[in-house]
């Protein structure tokens, strides 16, 4: 995805008049534009169980990064792709992530992803008065974006409704111009059979048979709460805690014990649906 105008794409609320902008896009919250995307082409709805996706993460020309959880004191930031099995197994045996490198990837990141904090003004919920708050939008650089990974059966019509999609603009304030993006696609293959280690490139809410299997060992995960309010019946959605994207798996290693193919949970509320499966990337790690 190359963005061709400011990107407002959700963040977190800091006291209430500052919405602190995220540098990635969480696969829940892609799964709802990809969703309402398709409803709003085709008029139908597609079977979100058979859903392959991962969250959207940055990349810089051919510089692809991907999330790194805490790792036995080490710190939580990006990596590049093609680093992260090396960084994985330096972490394992030295029992942290090199704090320095993160913070140089970091560094090319904010020259490319500029973050520019707007004052707004809003009507407030409990009183009807006036309120000045602050929105962050995202500026990237024209050799930069966000990619995902996606498949499923009805996948062309998918990426035909991403392509409409593409023209009315991606996240908040699209009728201002926003969000206007291009989307390329590539072809990929994943074989999971022969990695050892592994990394979650999406929000991961257990299932029951996720919870009570065995063949995988969650060894390192960040847990994040997904609360706010549903748009379409302004209602206050129920919290609900997660596994962030960066946990690291292993076949062999000691850790909390979960399934081998493990599903993740697809929930209902109302008439929206929140996307919680995982998506793990196999990494290639020698000890």
């Amino acid at each position: 995805m190359h963005f061709h105008s400011p990107v407002i794409v959700g963040g977190e609320q800091i006291g209430g008049y500052h919405k602190k902008l995220m540098n990635y896009i969480p696969s829940d919250r892609l799964f709802a534009e990809i969703y309402t995307s398709y409803i709003e082409a085709w008029g139908e709805v597609f079977d979100a169980n058979k859903l392959i996706l991962s969250s959207a993460f940055p990349f810089i020309k051919d510089k692809l990064y991907i999330p790194i959880s805490r790792l036995a004191g080490g710190i939580k930031g990006f990596i590049q792709k093609e680093e992260a099995p090396r960084m994985i197994e330096k972490a394992l045996k030295e029992g942290n992530v090199e704090k320095s490198y993160v913070e140089k990837l970091h560094e090319d990141l904010n020259r490319n992803f500029v973050s520019v904090v707007r004052p707004r003004v809003r009507i407030g919920r409990m009183n009807n008065e006036p309120e000045l708050f602050f929105n962050e939008e995202l500026h990237i650089s024209r050799e930069s974006g966000f990619y995902f990974f996606i498949d499923h059966p009805e996948i062309g019509k998918i990426l035909t409704s991403l392509e409409y999609r593409a023209i009315s603009g991606w996240g908040g304030r699209r009728r201002s111009g926003y969000g206007k993006f291009s989307i390329e696609y590539e072809k990929y293959s994943i074989d999971r059979e022969k990695s050892e280690y592994f990394i979650l490139l999406s929000r991961w809410i257990p299932s029951k048979s996720d919870s009570t299997g065995k063949g995988l060992f969650l060894l390192s995960y960040s847990l994040g709460l997904d609360s706010g309010w549903n748009i379409s019946d302004s209602k206050k959605k129920r919290r609900r805690v997660f596994v962030s994207e960066g946990a690291i798996f292993s076949r062999k290693r000691t850790g909390l014990a979960v399934a081998a193919n493990i599903q993740g949970t697809i929930i209902r509320e109302n008439s929206i649906l929140r996307y919680y499966k995982p998506f793990l990337l196999p990494l290639e790690v020698k000890e």
